[in-house]
């Protein structure tokens, strides 16, 4: 069995481990040579160093709650917090949870843990606020209530991110991460790109960031058709030179005898992406990887 389809059961299984599977992300990264997938790997198994460097995934809308004290003996357990009784400055803080803890953290809680969590909020924004909530009465502690749910959607996200990308690296080629010389080779440009499409980005429209663009992601080519790949390439902005680039890629790839994308193909494909990133065709840089690979694949019948 190859890596590939190691990761790809692995983030498919539930009874497998979350950090087995991102290990063995790991030393795919390693091997394929990317520090994007790397780096990714290494935060969701040691934590994030900041919010800022936080997925979307990992950044929860919350209520809080709390327990008041006031006059003559008198309280609140477990109350509600609404958010027009907190200054405006401080929303962010009682509003947003950013969940930067390794993901087994997560599943440790998942696995001990019933129905709402609670994160306690910074004392120092209770200190300020607490008075402010009910009359009378003063904010002991507070917490921001994080449902089940939430923690689920974060191990769920990290899965099925890993799932899209390992099945985007195999249909470039089936053997990529192995080690078995050229043959498990694919473009740092290309990966790259794949990764931050199916990891952090969105390819629903192919004209992501390009307001000049309204096509849809829906690309049809017909096995052997070359007069409409060429068409859809010099509809998307590339120049006759670039189209006769690629069809002798083909060329030269169909030599090989295997039916998938072969490493001259990919290297146009690599300079393709460096076209959209420099705003040169009408694909942006995070769906051009998806969108020309799968216009090829099309064209190649698979």
């Amino acid at each position: 069995m190859t890596l590939l389809r190691k990761i790809m059961d692995a983030a498919i299984s539930s009874d497998q481990p979350i950090s087995d599977l991102l290990r063995n992300c790991k030393v795919l990264a390693v091997r394929i040579g990317s520090q994007d997938l790397s780096q990714w790997v290494e935060r969701e198994l040691n934590g994030y160093p900041d919010k800022e460097s936080l997925p979307d995934y990992r950044i929860v809308t919350t209520q809080s709650a709390g327990d008041f004290s006031g006059p003559f003996g008198s309280g609140l357990k477990n109350a509600p917090i609404p958010l027009l009784s907190i200054p405006e400055e401080y929303h962010e803080f009682v509003s947003q949870a950013y969940l930067s803890d390794p993901v087994s953290v997560y599943m440790d809680l998942l696995g001990k843990e019933d129905g709402t969590l609670r994160v306690r909020w910074n004392p120092n924004i209770t200190a300020v606020v607490g008075r402010k909530i009910y009359q009378n009465m003063n904010c002991m502690v507070a917490w921001q209530l994080l449902p089940r749910g939430a923690l689920v959607g974060i191990v769920d996200a990290v899965r099925n991110r890993v799932l899209n990308f390992a099945l985007e690296l195999e249909k470039m080629n089936p053997d990529a991460g192995e080690k078995s010389g050229e043959a498990g080779v694919v473009s740092e440009k290309v990966v790259s790109h794949v990764f931050h499409t199916t990891v952090y980005g969105n390819v629903g429209n192919i004209a992501s960031g390009n307001q000049s663009v309204s096509q849809s992601a829906e690309i049809k080519v017909a096995q052997g058709d070359i007069a409409a790949l060429r068409s859809q390439l010099m509809g998307l902005g590339f120049g006759k030179g670039d189209v006769d680039g690629l069809q002798t890629a083909i060329v030269e790839d169909s030599k090989n005898g295997k039916k998938e994308i072969g490493a001259a193909t990919w290297g146009w494909i690599g300079g393709a992406l460096a076209k959209a990133g420099q705003g040169a065709v009408k694909l942006s840089a995070s769906t051009a990887s998806s969108v020309l690979s799968k216009m090829i694949a099309q064209y190649l019948g698979f």
